[in-house]
């Protein structure tokens, strides 16, 4: 058997601490996938539906939308023209604030903060919320409709624009 001093013993474990680290470092960790931004988005279908709760009368007679991103950050926006007979432009969007409200806390979203206004002639609606990293802002509009709308409506029909403009992105958690 080996004799050992005291130096040779320093030497061997200070070797044997320094490689330590490397060895751990060898060991394979399971790879945790990156965070994918949560969906939530308002159709067409959904906006026509909840205007019509209203109003069964109401009709789309102008609309487009978009919307795009990636596994990070996502927009979307959308500008809808409607007829209405039996409600007001006041009721209608009201509504749609409380639906928009109803359906983020169906899908299980945390709403952080939400607010609106009026104004001379735009009403507005704000909403924040998220889901674990995946955070939104949705905006809502109710602008005046243009000349062009105005004249396509029939006498005993009002007009309401709607402008939606929602945005996600990923904040990640922070670490404790």
């Amino acid at each position: 058997m080996f004799k050992w001093n005291f130096r040779q013993m320093f030497y061997w474990t200070l070797v044997i601490a320094l490689s330590i680290p490397y060895v751990i470092a060898l060991i394979p960790k399971p790879v945790e996938p990156a965070p994918q931004l949560g969906s939530f988005l308002i159709d067409d279908s959904d906006l026509t539906s909840w205007i019509q709760e209203v109003d069964s009368t109401a009709k789309c007679i102008d609309g487009m939308g978009g919307a795009g991103g990636g596994s990070s950050s996502f927009s979307a926006e959308s500008n809808h023209v409607f007829t209405l007979k039996d409600a007001t432009v006041k009721e209608v969007f009201s509504h749609l604030e409380h639906r928009i409200g109803s359906k983020i806390k169906s899908m299980d979203w945390e709403i952080l903060e939400s607010g609106g206004g009026s104004g001379t002639d735009i009403d507005s609606q704000y909403f924040v919320f998220n889901k674990g990293v995946s955070h939104y802002r949705l905006y809502l509009w109710n602008v005046p409709p243009s000349e062009k709308h105005r004249k396509n409506a029939a006498a005993d029909e009002q007009v309401i624009q709607i402008k939606l403009f929602s945005i996600g992105y990923l904040v990640p958690k922070e670490e404790d």
